[in-house]
């Protein structure tokens, strides 16, 4: 199974074999960051993400094989996981990685206003998104992967720049991300001539991802295009680079 959810990777600072996944929960007071466990099974490994915030669990996600779950469902899949004694990996996060995971992937966040979250907050986001009436200019490298399609991510691999691209009868939209391996460090929307940078990019792009007819392309990046890109996008950044 190709993950749609890509993780941003923290800095893994404990592992435990044969451990009580709810005890190192308990140790991990005023911690923030995420508890992913693993099992393999059949080939394949069954994996469970835990993130916490100041030590209270706040998001969950799983996925095995054709399974992938988010939020209280991959939560039940987690409860079963730990009667299996897994290996436990714990990762810490900044603030910042955690908030852009947030942003990102919100499916995965458990909220107490759950009950009024929905389609109509969606559209509320967007209009309340900041557009820069600006000419976006992205250095291009060199093409490795063209019209990959939604399973881009299998081919990410150092540092590369993703172009999602979508033109129909409202005009044309184009995704820009360029990840180191498989964490996003920089993005960037563009929509007739409208651009927006970093978190408010990942929304639309995730929206543009979910549509049927869009060509993703591939291109090899290195550090100077990276630096370029922050030295007249600085908006543009995820994470600190």
């Amino acid at each position: 199974m190709i993950m749609v959810v890509q993780v941003i990777e923290g800095k893994l600072v404990r592992i435990v074999e044969d451990g009580d996944v709810d005890e190192i929960l308990k140790e991990l007071k005023n911690f923030t960051g995420y508890v992913k466990l693993s099992i393999k099974r059949d080939g394949d490994f069954e994996e469970g993400y835990i993130f916490l915030k100041n030590g209270v669990a706040i998001g969950y996600y799983y996925n095995y094989k054709d399974i992938e779950a988010f939020g209280e469902r991959a939560k039940e899949y987690i409860e079963k996981m730990k009667k299996d004694k897994p290996l436990i990996e714990v990762y810490e996060y900044t603030l910042e990685k955690l908030n852009t995971m947030m942003e990102i992937y919100r499916e995965i966040f458990i909220r107490e206003d759950k009950e009024k979250t929905g389609e109509v907050e969606g559209e509320e986001d967007e209009e309340n998104l900041h557009y820069y009436d600006i000419v976006l200019m992205i250095p291009e490298g060199k093409p490795l992967r063209m019209n990959v399609g939604k399973d881009y991510r299998e081919y990410l691999e150092g540092c590369t720049l993703v172009e999602i691209y979508k033109k129909d009868e409202e005009g044309y939209k184009k995704g820009y991300v360029v990840y180191k391996d498989k964490t996003p460090i920089l993005a960037a929307y563009e929509c007739n001539g409208k651009v927006l940078f970093g978190k408010e990019a990942c929304k639309m792009i995730k929206k543009l991802l979910e549509s049927p007819d869009i060509v993703v392309d591939i291109f090899e990046y290195n550090r100077d295009k990276v630096r370029i890109l922050l030295e007249y996008y600085p908006q543009m950044a995820l994470v600190d680079n």
